[in-house]
């Protein structure tokens, strides 16, 4: 649109009060245009002071979606609103509650119980919310990170390091430039997961080997190039990950989006495509003879009696041709069965491997497939049974 345009050209000269004028008239016309806002909040979080109270006007149009979704039983697109309300104002109190008790409704009471520490230290507590605080600290007080004595807040749960890059496409007249915009907004979506670091470009690359250069000098895992393409009804994101070690195209990713909120549908489910294709490593924290704690939780998706291996951290490398974990046998000190999985870490037993016992705090643990017999017994007995070149072809279509 000529509002985008002319926001754009005001943003990439600086003037960001007059860009941000020129957008609140664009959204009034369009209020729909979901680029126009997701690069008039880019200006605001990288150009307004925190105590600006443009913050909170901006902030309030996403706290009123979050909670139409939340009374939709939505909670994947109240919390993605709720994390936009709270990325643009953070000290917007009601907004936070309301945040916490989407979070505490998906069963992360100790992730409840940190967002209204916050509020409290923010000075704007009420009689609900202390209220909630003593409550909840009692229930939290058998937790495993109490039990441990280890702050989850503090932990550095970044093993998986991802370069984003882009480059621009001159296809994407709706909006140009939009490719710098979704990567911004990708990036953001991944700060909320600590497993992971991400490094955003902010200028797009002329190749696809400046991207691998850049990517391999920073010392990244992997490196992802996303592509963007839009037309009036709908969106598609495609995310290339490749390895940052050797270059090599791991694997590929595509979400296709049509009707009403379709560039934040996009760009929510994207991120959960990606989060899920990495392999799950964490570190052994702390332990107490055969007992032991590691920073895995719940909230990555860690359940009781999953099994890790427990590996020497400086044997553990990235697969060079895949999204994937790799590592010699002897590597092996040992597995980790969960018992008691909690929000952000997981209690559970360890097992050393030989004859000495070389488990240390600070070796890396790794998920282990969970072997599925009947469905290796389901694959074999169509074609032993059918013709194998048939039994392929109905496999693609599926």
């Amino acid at each position: 649109s000529a509002w985008y345009m002319k926001t754009l050209a005001l943003e990439k000269l600086g003037a960001r009060e007059d860009a941000l004028v020129s957008a609140r008239t664009g959204l009034e016309v369009a209020p729909e245009d979901d680029i126009l806002r997701s690069l008039t909040e880019m200006i605001i979080i990288d150009g307004l002071p925190f105590e600006d109270s443009r913050r909170r006007v901006w902030s309030a149009w996403h706290g009123e979606r979050a909670k139409l979704f939340e009374q939709k039983n939505l909670s994947d697109q109240a919390l993605y609103e709720y994390r936009r309300a709270l990325k643009l104002y953070p000290d917007d109190a009601e907004t936070r509650y309301s945040y916490a008790r989407v979070l505490l409704s998906r069963g992360y009471p100790a992730q409840f119980y940190s967002q209204l520490e916050f509020i409290q230290s923010l000075g704007k507590s009420t009689t609900t919310i202390n209220d909630a605080l003593e409550s909840y600290g009692r229930l939290l007080s058998t937790s495993v990170h109490r039990t441990w004595n280890i702050d989850p807040l503090y932990l550095d749960k970044a093993h998986t390091s991802i370069g984003l890059f882009y480059r621009n496409d001159p296809a994407n007249v709706m909006h140009p430039d939009s490719e710098r915009i979704t990567v911004s907004m990708l990036a953001q979506a991944f700060s909320y997961n600590p497993r992971f670091v991400v490094h955003e470009a902010k200028s797009p690359v002329q190749s696809y080997s400046e991207a691998f250069r850049l990517s391999r000098e920073r010392g990244d895992d992997y490196f992802i190039m996303l592509h963007y393409n839009e037309n009036d009804r709908d969106v598609r994101l495609v995310a290339d990950v490749h390895v940052s070690s050797t270059g090599t195209k791991a694997d590929s990713f595509s979400v296709f989006r049509t009707g009403n909120d379709r560039y934040p549908n996009a760009l929510r489910r994207m991120t959960q495509v990606l989060v899920s294709s990495f392999p799950l490593r964490g570190t052994l924290l702390k332990r107490l003879q055969g007992d032991a704690v590691i920073d895995l939780g719940r909230a990555d998706g860690v359940n009781k009696d999953a099994v890790f291996d427990i590996v020497d951290a400086r044997k553990l490398r990235t697969a060079g041709g895949e999204i994937a974990l790799v590592y010699e046998k002897d590597a092996v000190l040992g597995t980790f069965t969960v018992t008691v999985p909690d929000e952000e870490l997981s209690g559970g037993t360890v097992t050393r491997s030989g004859f000495y016992d070389r488990i240390n705090s600070g070796d890396a643990v790794v998920l282990v497939p969970e072997k599925d017999e009947a469905a290796d017994q389901t694959d074999q007995e169509p074609e032993q049974k059918t013709s194998p070149a048939l039994f392929k072809l109905v496999r693609q279509i599926r």
